[in-house]
């Protein structure tokens, strides 16, 4: 199989799919200090979602509390942040642009 009829295949199968989790770290090249960052994501069609993220500070690694962050839409449009203690809303477009650089771009990746 050449690598776009595999790429079209996953595609094909994601879409059918009507729910979807996932967790996983995102690892920095090169890395930054002891920790990578951890998140989990959640799909519901047709329009929910949810993305949680933790990291930590990269010198004290997991010594320390970790920063935990979450972007979510229950109507595909509407999406509220939690990000630094602080609750935000906006446009679920504006949500995942400003998670973008602080989850490393895993928000945009996944």
């Amino acid at each position: 199989m050449n690598p776009e009829l595999i790429l079209k295949n996953v595609q094909e199968t994601y879409r059918g799919f009507e729910s979807y989790s996932d967790v996983g770290t995102v690892g920095l090249v090169p890395p930054i200090g002891k920790t990578s960052l951890e998140f989990r994501t959640y799909f519901e069609k047709p329009s929910k979602m949810r993305f949680e993220w933790r990291s930590w500070h990269p010198y004290f690694g997991k010594d320390k509390p970790a920063n935990e962050s979450v972007v979510w839409s229950a109507d595909g449009e509407q999406a509220h942040m939690w990000f630094l203690g602080n609750l935000k809303h906006s446009e679920l477009m504006s949500a995942v642009a400003g998670a973008t650089g602080v989850s490393s771009a895993s928000v945009l990746m996944i």
